[in-house]
C-alpha cells in the first residue's frame, strides 16, 4: 500500500477524523453486504484514510446533505464542515453545481417547448397539450 504525502489534503482530512474518533466514542456493528467491505477498503486507500475515517465521512456527508435543519453536536458539526471544505477542495461541489445547471437548462428548454406547443393550440382553437 502506498503511503500519502504529509501534504495531502485527505490525509489532512483523514487526521481531523480520527481526532473526531477515539476509544471513547461510540460503537456500532454495521453488517455489509458481500463485496462493500472490500469496495469501502478500496475507497479508503485511494483517500489515504482508515476504513473507520471513510465510513465516518461518507455518513457525515449524507447527514450533512440531507438532515441541514437538524441540530448536530458541534464535534460532529465540525467533522460536518471538514467533509464539505474537503468535497470542495476535489471540486465535487463544482461538478454537482455544473450538473444541476445542466438538468435545470434542459428542463426550461422542455418547458420552453410545451408553452411554445400550449400557444400554437390555443390560437388554432385547439385545446392546449397536457
Amino acid at each position: 500500500m502506498k503511503t500519502p504525502k504529509k501534504d495531502n489534503p485527505s490525509l489532512r482530512y483523514a487526521r481531523a477524523v480520527l481526532r473526531g474518533t477515539d476509544q471513547t466514542s461510540d460503537k456500532f456493528v454495521l453488517r455489509l453486504p458481500d463485496g462493500m467491505r472490500d469496495m469501502v477498503a478500496e475507497m479508503a486507500e485511494r483517500n489515504g484514510r482508515s476504513m473507520n475515517a471513510e465510513i465516518v465521512n461518507a455518513l457525515a456527508h449524507q447527514i450533512a446533505r440531507f438532515s441541514p435543519e437538524k441540530e448536530v453536536p458541534a464535534r460532529l458539526t465540525e467533522l460536518m464542515n471538514d467533509a464539505m471544505a474537503e468535497r470542495i477542495r476535489r471540486g465535487e461541489i463544482q461538478h454537482s453545481v455544473r450538473e444541476m445547471s445542466a438538468r435545470l437548462e434542459h428542463i426550461a428548454k422542455e418547458l420552453d417547448h410545451i408553452v411554445s406547443e400550449s400557444r400554437e393550440a390555443v390560437q388554432e382553437g385547439e385545446n392546449p397539450p397536457a
